[in-house]
């Protein structure tokens, strides 16, 4: 039996009436808009079922419904089921066949059952209705992309962010591709092309300075972010950019008024205090990097970079055991992060836990075998204890995943003078000296006895040339 049309009031009281009626099995009928709520609501619990049951409903009561029919394809997507999605979306653009939405959908489709021409030819169709044409390009864009066809991808990509600057992913698969065709200057050139055209448009200053950024420039993207703010002080991003700049640059003091002003302009959150944490433990403030990471914490108790520079800050100042706490803890929140165990595997050798920091630099060294500083520090542990071998042993396997890293080379050759083979220490300094003459330094440093040093130093000189 049916009962009167039910206008909207509170969500839960709508998705009672419905569940309601689903288990008396009768009919209730419910404005359109509420009926998108409770797709909403369903879909959000990852109820994919009980969404599409509101769907069937609502279109049975709406059959015209294009809001409907699109939500029927999106939930047959979610489940794979792309018959029903493709029926669902071709019968909502019979219905309206100049709505952009649908039509970029109908791509999606496409494009999930690698059916790239079809893609294409959808979103082309959207691209002259549509209210986000930046958006239709990037799509585009990526059908080129995932073909491997960088160049066309390319100029999609340029378009989309010809329409909108602030589109972050086109702008990062315009890098991804002109880096994979070496050719990421290109990159510049286009951003400097607009910024003729616009001198004072702080968005193409923005992305010529973090396409600079991408280069290791960062003097140059200094300058850029500089303008960028220079004509818009209220431009967070752009700010926060410069303030990331002059953290790589070690500018510490600069970079901590570019994140107070990115505080004031946006307001509180977890990532801005931990950045403003990280630029004060850069001028050793740690006592007032702390306070700040501590906010960062309130803002968001899982916010893992607060935990990792807590525990930094707290390393620094010598309370081991206070710092291990915190960096297992952002080890926890991510067990992907190399930075979080060297750390922890450097803290834990500091307390006397020799184990559990060699566990920790094996852990480190697994997820990141390319960092040199884990070889380093885990041979020296064996070092110290008078295990030379297994020193080198490290070293060796630490050259396995980095062969041209000269530090790595110069260690192995000190280890093996102190061990007194001679011999195989003058073929790693050899190849260490031809890699980089001027970290033959380290060795001084490694063996300060001066009868020592001129025996090193008469070797180093015979293959000075």
């Amino acid at each position: 039996m049916a009962e009167n049309f039910r206008r909207n009031t509170e969500l839960p009281e709508v998705v009672s009436q419905f569940e309601q009626m689903l288990k008396e099995n009768s009919v209730v009928f419910f404005e359109i808009n509420t009926y998108e709520q409770l797709v909403e609501h369903y879909l959000e619990d990852g109820d994919t079922s009980k969404a599409l049951q509101v769907c069937e409903i609502a279109e049975g009561q709406y059959p015209f419904s294009t809001e409907i029919l699109l939500y029927k394809a999106r939930i047959y997507s979610f489940d794979n089921q792309f018959e029903e999605a493709f029926e669902a979306i071709n019968k909502a653009i019979s219905l309206q066949p100049t709505d952009s939405e649908l039509l970029h959908f109908q791509g999606n489709l496409y494009s999930m059952v690698s059916d790239y021409d079809n893609a294409i030819d959808s979103y082309e169709r959207a691209l002259p209705f549509s209210e986000e044409p930046a958006e239709v390009l990037y799509s585009i864009g990526y059908i080129y992309q995932s073909q491997m066809r960088y160049s066309k991808a390319i100029g999609y990509y340029k378009k989309a962010l010809k329409q909108d600057l602030e589109h972050d992913d086109a702008l990062f698969e315009l890098s991804f591709c002109l880096d994979a065709l070496g050719n990421l200057d290109e990159c510049l050139d286009f951003f400097n092309e607009l910024i003729e055209e616009d001198p004072y448009n702080s968005l193409a200053w923005n992305n010529l300075g973090i396409t600079y950024g991408k280069l290791n420039r960062f003097k140059d993207a200094e300058k850029a972010f500089e303008y960028a703010v220079l004509i818009n002080d209220d431009f967070a991003n752009g700010h926060f950019n410069l303030g990331n700049t002059y953290m790589n640059l070690k500018q510490f003091g600069k970079a901590y008024e570019q994140f107070k002003r990115v505080l004031e302009v946006e307001g509180a959150s977890a990532e801005i205090y931990c950045y403003l944490g990280a630029s004060l433990e850069g001028q050793e403030n740690l006592t007032s990097a702390l306070r700040y990471f501590k906010l960062s914490m309130e803002e968001d108790k899982e916010y893992e970079d607060a935990w990792y520079g807590m525990g930094m800050c707290l390393s620094k100042q010598g309370k081991w055991f206070e710092s291990i706490h915190f960096l297992k803890k952002a080890s926890d929140l991510n067990p992907h992060q190399m930075k979080y165990f060297l750390a922890l595997a450097e803290v834990e050798y500091n307390v006397g836990n020799t184990i559990s920091s060699l566990e920790y630099y094996e852990r480190a060294a697994v997820l990141d075998p390319s960092e040199p500083n884990i070889w380093l520090n885990w041979s020296f542990i064996y070092y110290e204890e008078g295990n030379t071998l297994e020193a080198v042993d490290v070293l060796l396997r630490g050259l396995d995943e980095i062969a041209d890293n000269a530090d790595l080379l110069y260690r192995a050759c000190a280890y093996l003078i102190v061990e007194g083979k001679y011999v195989e220490a003058a073929d790693y300094l050899e190849t260490a000296l031809l890699l980089d003459y001027d970290k033959h330094t380290q060795l001084f440093e490694f063996f300060p006895e001066s009868q020592t040093q001129k025996a090193i130093l008469k070797i180093i000189q015979q293959y000075k040339s």
